[in-house]
């Protein structure tokens, strides 16, 4: 059965180069997106992120959620246009508040797409994206994808990962 996984990576990305390492990573992939940012290079990306974080006027051990949606072998099919246009759609949902960077990984049998918000907004007064936050909107995709994709198995996963 086609299956698509929407995975939350549950690590703190509290250190000084969760930055630059998680985006450098996504960087590399096939494809990559996004909204936020001057996308000059990796490097301006990076500075972009960091610079939301020093003008925030709220603070956080978390500097950004990172996660994955992973598809089905099945999916492997599918043009490039059909995960972009999703990825799109997801980032979409974080863009107005905060940066949003993705990347396509086609190496593998599954299909999948990494993502990584800021945890700042690039708004200074904006709310920092909690926990709780994080939750209501992971499940808001969730329920998005079940109504895009009403005859496949959509779920919800959480993973520990240190970078």
């Amino acid at each position: 059965m086609s299956s698509i996984r929407l995975q939350i990576i549950n690590g703190t990305y509290d250190n000084n180069s969760a930055y630059a390492n998680v985006l450098t990573y996504i960087s590399k992939k096939y494809l990559t997106g996004g909204y936020g940012y001057y996308p000059l290079d990796i490097n301006s990306v990076i500075f972009d992120f960091e610079q939301s974080k020093c003008c925030s006027q709220f603070e956080s051990p978390r500097n950004l959620w990172h996660f994955i949606l992973t598809f089905s072998p099945e999916y492997n099919h599918h043009p490039d246009y059909f995960f972009m246009e999703l990825a799109n759609q997801i980032a979409f949902v974080f863009c107005r508040d905060y940066q949003v960077y993705y990347g396509l990984d086609k190496d593998t049998d599954n299909p999948h797409i990494h993502f990584a918000v800021n945890a700042y907004s690039y708004h200074p007064d904006a709310e920092l994206l909690s926990d709780l936050k994080m939750e209501h909107i992971s499940h808001y995709i969730l329920s998005e994808l079940q109504h895009i994709f009403p005859n496949i198995n959509v779920r919800l996963a959480y993973s520990k990962e240190d970078l």
